[in-house]
């Protein structure tokens, strides 16, 4: 393994070390600026995600590279999803490496949906690349960075853009979905799904932010409303039609207010259909809390294959807020007061599970109406009557170490003891296994282009759009793009409000040239006269 280096490190996880340092030696000869250094994990099929994790704990990386050319790809999934759910890990900038972007289209959505931020096409072309890490790397430290120059050509042009949501459960009246979208309830939302493998356009309006229980790699989840008649939405709200207008093109419009009673037939027919569950959610939730990540070490298969949902932490944040996150029906915390806080500048930071960490988290668990889990507390040491003086009626503490096995026959106890009455209140939901594309959903609107580049576009969109959000723009080429946070880049530092800025994903030679002819033929199309101005 590599030796601890200073400056901004790079983690590489993949089969080819040797990417890696031509890159890092690109840098430092063309871009000593950036002060990159290399540490690579040796990454193949028979990889545990345990060793990989410890890797990342061990040098506290600044940006990290998943290279998805070798023969280990559902691995390097496992381990995105991971990083993107753990915390502190989940504020790390991951890029993934892709050898050819034109036929991958399955693997760059699996990819996209296990939370990485950005898609770089693998290739001996490094100068965008380094440019790329800097930008990511800069939306967590807030460092002002400085962009390429490239020739803008103004566009002013409505753009189709496409991102993806996960489809949690469905009710006969809503659904359930996990985004990163910042919905309000003014919000109307056109949402395109693929039940049965059937494609559906169906509308939908928010009707509740649900804080807790957010189960795949986004940070905010809702129940969405079925909008089933147009007619009637129109009559209701006088903003209905202009809400959607973004998202649906008239002439579509007209052709959905026809199809939506077929939709509406065949939505409830899969619902029922559905019933009695294929797939059923998990019955008892574990959030395991420990410094060490003794669960990483001990399990005999991947988490997910155990009968109980296992989310794992290596500490809780400054504000608890993992606690109504994970909603779990036992937390377990392993104590631990002589771990010293380590981070780096993207604030990383493991902190110890000491005695004022239990005592946040039990309080923040009184202050949530009607949840009570069990709390277990492993390898406790220090004075018995400070747990004591908390009061907590279901607090178990134990002086041993952490053990799964123990822990999941505690689970099967709990179970048969205490039962599950929220299964049966919500019985008549059809839960969606994630490994299937009825759980995957196709948010779909109009943004309006001000200007594109080979590395940049800046655009309005009526819809609010979270920095490091993904999209799919529908040009000729197909392309991926980052938002990015705009106060960070120079050049973009005085843009509006509702104006963002994104960044275009590393593509392969065909699509770069089918850019640069698209860019051509734009700027062709402007008055003649016009000189063009050297922007990113």
């Amino acid at each position: 393994m590599p030796k601890e280096v200073m400056g901004v490190k790079v983690l590489y996880f993949g089969e080819d070390p040797r990417y890696l340092q031509e890159f890092i030696g690109y840098c430092k000869k063309n871009r000593p600026e950036l002060n990159f250094q290399s540490c690579y994990h040796y990454w193949d099929e028979n990889e545990k995600i345990g060793a990989s994790v410890f890797s990342v704990y061990k040098y506290l990386p600044h940006v990290i590279l998943l290279d998805f050319s070798g023969n280990s790809n559902k691995a390097l999934l496992r381990l995105s999803s991971f990083l993107n759910k753990h915390y502190p890990l989940r504020k790390l900038p991951v890029i993934a490496l892709i050898k050819d972007l034109k036929d991958n289209e399955e693997l760059i959505n699996q990819v996209l949906l296990s939370g990485i931020h950005f898609i770089q096409r693998k290739a001996p072309e490094f100068y965008n690349l380094g440019y790329y890490l800097q930008c990511l790397l800069s939306q967590f430290t807030g460092e002002r960075i400085q962009a390429p120059e490239y020739f803008k050509v103004p566009l002013n042009k409505s753009i189709k853009v496409d991102t993806s949501i996960r489809i949690g459960y469905l009710d006969n009246d809503y659904l359930h979905m996990e985004t990163n979208f910042p919905f309000s309830p003014h919000h109307r939302v056109v949402l395109n799904t693929q039940f049965e493998n059937k494609e559906s356009k169906v509308f939908l309006k928010p009707i509740r932010r649900i804080r807790e229980n957010i189960t795949h790699s986004f940070d905010q989840s809702y129940d969405m409303e079925f909008v089933w008649d147009l007619e009637k939405a129109s009559m209701e709200n006088k903003n209905f039609i202009n809400a959607i207008a973004p998202m649906t093109k008239s002439s579509d419009l007209l052709y959905e207010k026809v199809m939506l009673p077929y939709t509406k037939k065949r939505y409830q027919k899969f619902v029922q259909t559905r019933q009695p569950l294929i797939f059923t959610e998990k019955k008892t939730k574990v959030l395991v809390i420990d410094n060490n990540l003794e669960i990483l070490k001990q399990k005999k298969k991947h988490l997910e294959e155990y009968p109980y949902d296992l989310i794992v932490h290596a500490n809780i944040d400054s504000k608890s807020l993992l606690i109504p996150e994970a909603k779990a029906d036992i937390i377990t915390i392993s104590f631990n007061s002589s771990v010293e806080t380590t981070g780096n500048k993207l604030g990383i930071l493991k902190k110890p599970n000491n005695l004022k960490t239990i005592k946040e988290a039990i309080k923040r668990i009184s202050s949530m109406k009607g949840y009570r889990p069990f709390i277990i507390i492993y390898d406790y040491t220090d004075d018995p009557y400070a747990l004591k003086e908390l009061e907590y009626p279901r607090l178990i503490v134990k002086d041993t170490p952490f053990n799964l096995d123990r822990l999941l026959d505690l689970c099967s106890v709990y179970e048969r003891k205490e039962g599950n009455t929220s299964q049966v209140k919500e019985s008549k939901k059809v839960y969606l296994n994630s490994n299937y594309k009825d759980s995957i959903g196709h948010l779909n609107w109009e943004v309006d282009v001000q200007f594109m580049s080979e590395t940049h576009i800046k655009f309005t969109s009526p819809l609010p759009i979270p920095n490091l959000c993904v999209l799919k723009l529908n040009l000729p080429p197909e392309l991926y793009i980052t938002v990015v946070e705009k106060k960070n880049i120079s050049q973009y530092s005085l843009a509006k409000e509702n104006e963002y800025i994104g960044i275009i994903h590393g593509p392969g030679e065909t699509t770069k040239n089918q850019l640069r002819k698209f860019l051509n033929e734009n700027y062709r199309a402007l008055n003649k006269t016009q000189e063009p101005t050297a922007s990113p």
